[in-house]
């Protein structure tokens, strides 16, 4: 089994209640939606503010994915950017020729590269193995390991984590003999890499520009094009002048404030590409900030602007869902993610698995689904990883090790687990530990994640639980996830696969060797150790900024639940049935064991287009609309 399994994906969309495309084509075309005209997008917190600033070395962030991958960068491999059910988790080729090329015992892989795949401005020239070799060392270079990304490489390629500790001068574990060949040498057998280069990170850079940006999310306001469209005044930038006139200067197309605009990139040849993955129909793209959802939803339908690419407030949701003439510029498409609460395992009482297990129990996952939007927005999630990622594995009502009744929560059930807990409780169960009081609780500031947050504290106070003020942050993984400065309860996560299998929802979320000075994903601290602090401090003390390096981790008074071992067992097996039961079994031993992740929701994505936007397409990669799918009728539009 090469890919991930969908035997039931059907069956878990009609759980769902995935919404008709009627009036909206659900792309690639057929040849008669028009090309040509300006998609005009709004949205309310721009991704690329996250911290990761749009450089796709470290782009962690699905939005920016779908722009990324979708509209501007190329990699070796790529996605269809469509539904899993119409084959969008399967990997195809980009800028290879074909899928890698893997020695007998799969510890080498070689791609061989099209001719004609073209840099836009100001590069203007061809694509060549050199350029993946550049997105590597970018990846080893030690200022840009923050971001994550670098461990699904470096541990793999021979040569990597030497180039990266600053021991080598080249990665000897990647070969570009000519232009239009590479070769990735593993230091131990590897199967999904054809998935692993389908990441943004793994796209070609050129060198002429990587050698001006060489700090931490310093490339995103300059990313060079090799796709369809490229940022609008990037010819206008010189990469040959010194690097600091260069960042003074970025294109005018792009600010990490309030806008991004991308016109066509004059290079780009249509035939290099698969054109059923990229239409690539519309002449221009402008995407602009608009902190006010209502406001863009009402633009929407004016005809202002084509997409609110925000949460559809609740009564848009009941609006057009029970409206005859709207419905059909309403989708809810799987987008087989995770959201979820978690409770941090250093941090009391949650160290305690049995009140972990109470929260989980008494958790109003019906209540926050209604909050959401109601059932287009997805359905109760009863454990980490959604059925359609395990194949129709463990689907709704088989394995739910936390059930009450209509998943409203049961309290009684979750003051027994209180019970058995080490912190004080009354006879009944609840908990009057100090303790247990005055609990800090980070959500994102836009809605509907401070409603959420609500019914998360009116289902933990049924325990003893007590709250300060929500904290309502603009920045969610730079608020929740610093560990110098660690929060018991956050609300606003969700997790999607990286590429189409189980193994990346548990490498950076639940892995302690993944826990990161700052924009930390793995918030639960699962796996944390002594050994983890002391690196962290470390890396605090050569941070340059003043406020971290007053900043001290502390290291766990006791050992902390960890998955390394189990993770490690099944990675390390072949691409078929007995990895795939040993993901299964995984996902069981988070929610029995573990439990820093609550799960609330397994979601769709829900989106509300304009009546000017003539072709819609869900991309299950990123999670998120198709840009590179999508058309409109200027004759629609104001």
């Amino acid at each position: 089994m090469h890919r991930r399994r969908f035997v039931a994906l059907l069956a878990v969309l009609a759980l769902v209640g995935a919404a008709c495309n009627a009036g909206t084509d659900n792309g690639p075309s057929g040849g008669d939606v028009k090309a040509g005209g300006t998609f005009r997008v709004e949205i309310d917190e721009f991704p690329w503010e996250q911290g990761y600033g749009f450089d796709p070395t470290v782009e962690f962030v699905g939005d920016d994915w779908a722009v990324l991958k979708q509209l501007l960068v190329r990699g070796l491999t790529s996605y269809k950017f469509l539904p899993a059910d119409e084959g969008g988790s399967e990997v195809i080729t980009d800028i290879a020729e074909g899928l890698g090329e893997y020695n007998e015992d799969n510890t080498s892989v070689t791609y061989t590269l099209k001719e004609g795949v073209m840099f836009g401005d100001p590069v203007n020239r061809e694509v060549t193995s050199a350029d993946i070799l550049t997105a590597f060392e970018r990846l080893g270079t030690a200022e840009l390991t923050a971001g994550g990304y670098a461990s699904y490489y470096t541990a793999l390629v021979e040569g990597m984590a030497e180039f990266e500790a600053g021991d080598a001068d080249t990665i000897s574990g990647i070969q570009t003999p000519d232009a239009q060949t590479i070769t990735f040498n593993f230091v131990e057998p590897v199967f999904d890499w054809d998935y692993r280069m389908a990441m943004p990170a793994a796209a070609a850079i050129p060198a002429e520009a990587s050698k001006c940006f060489t700090g931490y999310a310093e490339y995103g306001n300059f990313v060079v094009s090799s796709g369809p469209y490229q940022i609008e005044g990037m010819d206008e930038v010189d990469f040959t002048a010194d690097c600091r006139t260069v960042k003074r200067s970025p294109p005018s197309g792009f600010s990490l404030e309030d806008h991004m605009y991308l016109v066509r990139n004059p290079l780009y040849a249509p035939e290099t590409d698969d054109t059923t993955a990229r239409e690539s129909l519309p002449d221009r793209f402008e995407f602009t900030k608009n902190t006010n959802v209502t406001n863009s939803y009402d633009k929407m339908e004016r005809g202002e602007i084509d997409y609110p690419w925000a949460t559809p407030p609740a009564p848009f949701i009941r609006k057009y869902s029970t409206t005859d003439d709207l419905k059909p510029y309403l989708h809810s498409t799987l987008d087989n993610a995770t959201w979820y609460l978690t409770l941090t395992l250093t941090e009391a009482p949650f160290d305690d698995l049995f009140v972990r297990k109470a929260v989980a129990q008494v958790l109003d996952k019906s209540g926050m689904l209604r909050v959401q939007g109601g059932p287009t927005t997805g359905v109760p999630a009863e454990h980490v990883i959604p059925p359609s990622v395990l194949g129709g594995d463990l689907p709704p009502g088989e394995y739910d090790p936390y059930p009450s009744e209509g998943h409203a929560g049961d309290v009684e059930a979750a003051l027994e687990f209180m019970k058995q807990s080490s912190y004080e409780t009354d006879a009944d169960g609840l908990c009057t530990d100090p303790a247990c009081k005055g609990l800090v609780h980070v959500t994102r500031e836009t809605e509907p994640f401070p409603k959420l947050a609500g019914v998360v504290e009116d289902s933990l106070e049924k325990l003893g639980l007590t709250f300060r003020p929500t904290v309502r942050a603009a920045s969610f993984y730079g608020e929740a996830g610093t560990p110098a400065k660690p929060v018991e309860v956050t609300s606003g996560s969700g997790w999607g696969p990286d590429w189409a299998e189980p193994l990346t929802f548990f490498e950076f979320p639940a892995l302690g060797s993944s826990i990161s000075i700052a924009n930390n994903i793995n918030i639960p601290m699962i796996g944390f150790t002594a050994e983890i602090a002391a690196s962290l401090n470390a890396q605090y003390q050569a941070a340059s900024e003043a406020d971290l390096r007053s900043l001290r981790i502390q290291p766990p008074e006791q050992p902390l639940p960890s998955i390394q071992e189990e993770f490690d067992g099944c990675r390390l097996l072949p691409l078929g049935d007995e990895r795939h039961q040993c993901w299964v079994d995984l996902d069981k031993h988070m929610m029995e064991d573990v439990l820093g992740w609550i799960p609330w929701r397994w979601s769709n994505d829900t989106d509300i287009v304009a009546k000017s936007v003539t072709q819609y397409a869900f991309d299950t990669f990123s999670g998120n609309i198709a840009f590179s799918h999508v058309a409109v009728d200027e004759a629609q539009q104001l």
